[in-house]
């Protein structure tokens, strides 16, 4: 299912099954970025790449997804926000009660390269809410947020400035190899919020508090001056 610059779109119950790509796909249309789309009760399985894919919109809610067994070609997640070029937009980004499960590489993606690409001097704000996600299982990340392209050569054009919003609201990560990788998250500018995160790993233990702030400060570490976390 591909929504390329729509607005006002509302699917309910879409049913998705072995594509060669992403199960859905939300992006602009001659750089204008789809709005006030609605997803509901997404069931996807064994896409060939992502489960859902969100490049470009404004006010995009994705709520009661279930997808699982993403593979084949990167970034194999289960949902990915992940802009293509500096003319996208990431706003109003909603994401509730996603269950994912034992996808290729990440329950779900946020990467923010590509606004650090293709146009020098781009200002870009972003909001992004992550609610009540469940990952069982995937292969690599229950979660991985990135600004990677920040400090990079051939990225970080003059200026480029990427600020905002990034909730994280009571996720429950389990049997990952990293339940949360934020360490290239580098852009000062971004707000990120982690609430309330319950972590069980391969062994099936569930992590005390004490071992989620060790955790985290190993993978997370010194990402943005704004980091905030509540347990």
């Amino acid at each position: 299912i591909a929504i390329s610059g729509g607005s006002n779109i509302n699917i309910q119950y879409p049913r998705v099954i072995g594509t060669w790509g992403d199960g859905i796909c939300v992006a602009p249309y001659n750089g204008k970025p789809a709005s006030n789309v609605t997803i509901h009760k997404a069931w996807i399985t064994k896409a060939g790449r992502n489960g859902i894919t969100i490049t470009s919109g404004k006010n995009i809610t994705v709520s009661d997804a279930k997808i699982e067994y993403s593979d084949r070609l990167n970034p194999m997640a289960g949902i990915d926000i992940e802009p293509n070029g500096t003319t996208d937009e990431l706003q109003g980004i909603k994401i509730i009660n996603p269950v994912t499960i034992k996808n290729g590489w990440s329950g779900v993606q946020i990467g923010l390269s590509q606004f650090y690409y293709d146009q020098k001097n781009t200002r870009k704000n972003i909001s992004i809410e992550v609610i009540n996600h469940t990952d069982e299982g995937s292969a690599v990340n229950g979660a991985w947020l990135s600004t990677a392209g920040k400090g990079r050569e051939g990225y970080d054009l003059a200026g480029n400035v990427v600020s905002g919003t990034l909730k994280y609201i009571n996720p429950t990560w389990k049997g990952n190899d990293v339940a949360l990788k934020a360490s290239t998250l580098k852009e000062p500018a971004i707000t990120f919020t982690l609430e309330n995160p319950t972590v069980i790993n391969k062994s099936g233990a569930t992590l005390t508090k004490t071992q989620l702030e060790s955790l985290f400060r190993k993978n997370i570490g010194k990402v943005t001056k704004n980091i905030f976390y509540k347990k």
